[in-house]
């Protein structure tokens, strides 16, 4: 028998319902672009989306070892398409206990390692910190009697747990130490099954209360702040037993919360309620009379203003829509197979795609949608260029380009803000940006040269659902008398810049003397990864541009040799 999340969440509280009718529509889309199914894998509880553009999926499973226990924390790292990079198992070190161990949730950190958290021997919380290749750094026991249900990353760096028996507790990733511990019960009673980071730099705590309220259990909300302590709680429901199995933070500073409302059995009926952001009800809806939204896994906010909501049933993941009032608009099916099926995960991707994640008979799944038309239609920034030139340009003079951005969508679009790469170039931009739909602004950018060479930097436009990319390039002039023969030149590597850099780069030299000149690149092993040069060339200011397309991240050595004599220097490629 599989014993769900949602099956967990359920199981801990039961009642019966009223019945809130609110009509389905069944409309197909968006459509699958590829489903991946990992047999044998492990008991997964949570996907996230990785640094690299890949996902991470954390949970549980037996790791093969007769002289293990029943069930390891685990991770499966998959690339951008869920193929599968690694696989690891973690257990207690120095724990020589057979027992069952689950990981609940996964993050990952600034330094591109991850953190689990969930339950040990005995039920209570249980920790283990790894690199970003997987290997364990640490693990770590909490003898509290009750596990650690969700996780969510802290403003610096370290994670906030919440637990079952209504406590949380941030803990400080060097080794696992506890910075503070609260509980927020109300008379002894609740019980968080997620955990929200709050763009203030706190979070909101989420799951069932049975001691106050309207009925035998509600949903319960407890907002607190980044020491942990409470600035609002509040319960939602009717007469009967609701539960939150996720919750999000919204563009206005809101939430949404999904779960699931009992009746005939279990918690047979999707919930979302919405609140301002002081946690007061703005609307609740209870869908019934169909079996696909039975009960409500995960939750996203759209950039129309309306949510996508995952559920999963039988064989089938569904993704359902609903407006910015919580009306349905359409529920799709995506089938998986494999028997009685856990949904957990719902991430919406760049292009407004969907990831959904979860497990079934047929192990671990991953599908992968194509865009939503909806989020396309409402949200689509356009730059007047992707890319920009600027023509030759004097030492310590400047050129100023007009970027246009153009809001072309069915929405309001909101420039946070718009940073560069690169100190060459600058844009005047201090404070946010509202475009309204149909809407324009103009935004200057500088290119000042500080050397005669060939320059790139990437400007990036930061709004709340998607980043736009624009490339910059230029070459600073040096203007110098004409060669003559009593010029003393040096024979210099000036070097690269950017260094670090993380696409193309502009390498310099200068030749004192005529000769045959070779301008290489070698990896540490001392393998050649690139020829920049190799012909005669006369005395002079020489600058080429290196394109590192398809080379690994890592460090690499410029080697400049001219008739014998060799200048070295090195550089850093970053992804």
């Amino acid at each position: 028998m599989i014993i769900s999340k949602q099956t967990i969440i359920q199981a801990a509280t039961a009642a019966c319902m009223m019945l809130i009718l609110i009509p389905v529509v069944v409309q197909a889309q968006p459509d699958t672009l590829w489903t991946r199914s990992i047999r044998n894998g492990s008991r997964p509880m949570e996907v996230i989306r990785t640094f690299d553009g890949g996902f991470a999926i954390g949970g549980s499973g037996w790791c093969g070892d007769e002289d293990r226990r029943d069930q390891d924390f685990s991770i499966i790292k998959t690339d951008s398409v869920g193929s599968i990079e690694w696989r690891e198992f973690y257990t207690l070190i120095h724990d020589t206990t057979h027992s069952t161990e689950k990981a609940y949730a996964i993050e990952q950190l600034s330094d591109a390692g991850y953190v689990l958290s969930g339950r040990g021997a005995g039920g209570g919380g249980m920790i283990v910190r790894t690199d970003s290749t997987g290997e364990m750094l640490w693990s770590r026991f909490y003898d509290l009697g009750v596990w650690f249900y969700d996780s969510a990353i802290t403003d610096d760096d370290n994670i906030v747990v919440a637990s079952t028996n209504g406590w949380a507790r941030k803990i400080d990733m060097e080794e696992g130490d506890i910075v503070w511990e609260n509980s927020y019960s109300v008379e002894n009673g609740g019980r968080f099954w997620n955990i929200t980071s709050t763009t203030d730099g706190g979070f909101l705590l989420t799951g069932d209360i049975s001691s106050i309220g309207e009925g035998s259990a509600d949903m319960y909300a407890v907002k607190i702040d980044r020491d942990g302590e409470v600035e609002w709680y509040n319960t939602y429901g009717t007469e009967y037993s609701e539960v939150i199995s996720y919750a999000v933070q919204t563009s206005d500073g809101g939430y949404c919360m999904v779960g699931g409302s009992h009746r005939e059995q279990w918690y047979n009926y999707g919930m979302i309620v919405r609140t301002d952001e002081n946690g007061e009800e703005i609307w609740m809806h209870i869908f019934a009379e169909d079996d696909i939204l039975n009960f409500f896994d995960a939750v996203v906010e759209t950039p129309d203003g309306g949510f996508a909501i995952e559920s999963g049933i039988t064989n089938d993941v569904y993704l359902s829509r609903v407006n910015s009032d919580g009306e349905l608009i359409w529920s799709t099916e995506y089938y998986v197979g494999g028997g009685p099926l856990d949904s957990y995960s719902l991430i919406l991707m760049e292009d407004f795609g969907y990831v959904l994640g979860g497990f079934s008979g047929v192990g671990d799944w991953l599908v992968r949608t194509e865009p939503d038309e909806l989020s396309e239609s409402a949200w689509n920034l356009q730059a007047s260029d992707s890319s920009h030139h600027y023509a030759d340009v004097p030492l310590d003079s400047t050129l100023t380009w007009e970027l246009v951005l153009t809001n072309e969508g069915q929405q309001p679009v909101e420039v946070l803000s718009i940073t560069v790469d690169s100190a060459a170039f600058s844009v005047e931009f201090d404070d946010i940006l509202t475009l309204e739909p149909d809407e324009e602004a103009s935004i200057a950018v500088t290119f000042t040269p500080a050397d005669s060479l060939a320059y790139t930097g990437v400007l990036t436009i930061h709004t709340y659902w998607r980043d736009l990319v624009v490339e910059l390039s230029g070459t600073g002039l040096w203007l110098s008398v004409p060669d003559e023969p009593n010029i003393i030149r040096e024979f210099v590597l000036h070097g690269a810049y950017p260094n670090p850099f993380n696409s193309t780069t502009s390498i310099s030299y200068t030749l004192d003397r005529d000769g045959l000149v070779t301008l290489k690149l070698y990896d540490l092993a001392g393998r050649e990864v690139a020829s920049l040069a190799n012909e005669k060339q006369s005395a002079g200011n020489y600058q080429t541009v290196w394109n590192a397309e398809g080379k690994p991240s890592g460090m690499y050595l410029l080697r400049l040799n001219v008739d014998g004599r060799e200048r070295v220097t090195k550089l850093i490629l970053i992804r």
